[in-house]
């Protein structure tokens, strides 16, 4: 079994968004433990980053010709705005963008239908892969 020393290093931007929005997920779901509370926590700690990494204003943002609100609600709108002002790569993005969504869709389906504990596991290790992969581009 692999173990990893214990290291002092100074938290990147990266782990500090990561880190405040598990707090406030875990704050906000602490007794949520069943595999269909797995997607709204998993969606919660998304917008708890997005909260952290792009904060609402009452301003807009054109992408893809579409005006896009980034206010207080629109969770999803500033992580793609983020996404959009931050990757340089147009591949990079459209594949960020779809994760995104697809997470999101993830979501909508699981509360409508069974999910396994398998499922539920691999979607909360997406939402951590995406929001790193999201974070590194800060």
């Amino acid at each position: 079994m692999f173990t990893a020393k214990a290291t002092p290093h100074k938290p990147t931007r990266c782990y500090k968004l990561i880190r405040s929005a598990s707090q406030a997920t875990r704050a906000r779901f602490c007794a949520a433990s069943t595999c269909g509370a797995t997607g709204l926590k998993g969606i919660s700690l998304i917008e708890a980053f997005a909260d952290a990494a792009y904060p609402p204003s009452d301003k807009t943002i054109g992408i893809g010709g579409n005006e896009l609100s980034l206010d207080a609600s629109r969770h999803k709108n500033r992580l793609n705005a983020n996404i959009s002002v931050d990757t340089i790569s147009e591949n990079r993005r459209a594949k960020l963008r779809q994760n995104l969504t697809n997470l999101y869709d993830w979501v909508s389906a699981g509360v409508h239908s069974n999910v396994t504990a398998e499922e539920a596991y691999s979607f909360f290790l997406n939402v951590y892969l995406f929001l790193g992969e999201v974070a590194k581009y800060e």
